[in-house]
Formats: structure tokens, sequence, C-alpha cells
């Protein structure tokens, strides 16, 4: 188990993307998030979608947010070649909205300077549109919905948060993800408290006590 989390014990496959970030391994040691990121380096759109397509929801998300922080000129290529893909909106969207939180730092807010507010809330803006565009195109993937909940946090919307979460679980009452961006936005730091959080969990475990 060990072994696959931190990428110890396997042979280097020449045909796979190498991530920057070996310790620990990004992909978790998943050959498939591994595999599949050599069709966006040779920019190979197409089959990338066909692929991604065809992975249980768990990939998906692992891939998302494994992708989402190495492939940044990438996804603007493929916004601009394919404008009508909802799935390069998707990635674009996800992408900025890691840029944003990169561009603010982990810094406390009363220390965070004016440049680094700008870059972040200019980088959530356009996380926004690119998620509105990937959910025009195709509304019912639960994955872009998940990924909306930081953005919205970040523009402090609590509505948003909690409205794009019901949207995912709409569509897939178990996405981990939108459970744990959701439980996370309502930390007291953020936009709840305590008692909201232990109550997000407990309405979570009455849907569903048994998940996986």
């Amino acid at each position: 188990m060990f072994g696959k989390l931190f990428g110890f014990g396997k042979k280097e496959d020449p045909n796979v993307e190498k991530f920057e970030s070996q310790d620990p391994d990004p992909s978790l040691g998943n050959f498939e998030v591994k595999w599949n990121s050599k069709y966006l380096t040779k920019r190979d759109y197409n089959t990338f979608t066909k692929e991604f397509e065809k992975r249980k929801w768990q990939e998906k998300s692992l891939m998302v947010g494994v992708y989402s922080e190495i492939f940044t000129n990438t996804f603007a290529d493929w916004v601009e070649k394919e404008p009508n893909s909802y799935l390069a909106h998707l990635f674009k969207g996800a992408n900025e909205v890691f840029l944003a939180w990169e561009a603010r730092s982990g810094k406390f807010a009363k220390e965070v300077n004016d440049d680094q507010w700008q870059g972040f809330n200019d980088h959530l803006t356009k996380a926004e549109e690119h998620f509105n565009r990937s959910v025009e195109l195709n509304p019912n993937e639960a994955e872009t919905y998940a990924r909306m909940i930081p953005m919205y946090m970040g523009l402090s919307d609590k509505e948003g948060v909690l409205a794009t979460f019901n949207k995912a679980i709409a569509l897939n009452p178990n996405h981990v993800v939108a459970h744990t961006y959701t439980l996370n936005a309502l930390k007291e730091k953020w936009l709840g408290s305590k008692k909201e959080m232990y109550e997000f969990a407990d309405n979570a475990i009455k849907r569903n006590d048994f998940p996986y």
C-alpha cells in the first residue's frame, strides 16, 4: 500500500509522463492517471477525451486533481483549439483555481498583499468563466460542479458552494472531492462553523452511511 502511495517498487515506463513531484507520487500509484498524461503531453485531445470518459468517476477526479497543477499551457492551448469541448473548460477551470490559490499563497489573509489578492481574484474570475462554459456544454458531469466548490469558497460565496455541492451529489451521491471541498469550505475560518461542519457530516452519513 505504501509503495503505491509513495511510488516505490515499480519500474519506470518510458511511455508514461513523469511528474515533477514523486514524493509522494501525486497519482497515488494509479497507472491510468500516469498513462493518460501522455496524451496531454502530446496534445492529443481527442484520444485523451475518449480515455477520460471511459474511466470511473474516482479516476476522473484524480486525473483532474493531478493534471490541473501540471498542464497550464496545455489547457490554454486545448481551450483555444477546441472552444466547444466541455472537458477542456473543466480542466482549464480547475487549473485556474489552482493558480488562484498559488497566487494568494498560504499566508493568513492579513499577510496577503494587494498584488496577491488581485492575482487570486483574476484567476477565480477566469475559473468561473471556464466552469460555466463547461456546464453549458455538458451539465451532467459531476466533476465540474465539485471543482467549482473551492472557487466559490475563494469568492466567499457560501450559497454558491452549497448549490454546486448539491448539483454534484445529485449526479454522484458519493463524490469524495465534492464532500471534502464543501466540508473544508464550512470551516469557521472560511464560510461556516464547527456546528455546520458536524451537521454536514451527519447529513452525509444519513444519505449513505456506507458509500464504498
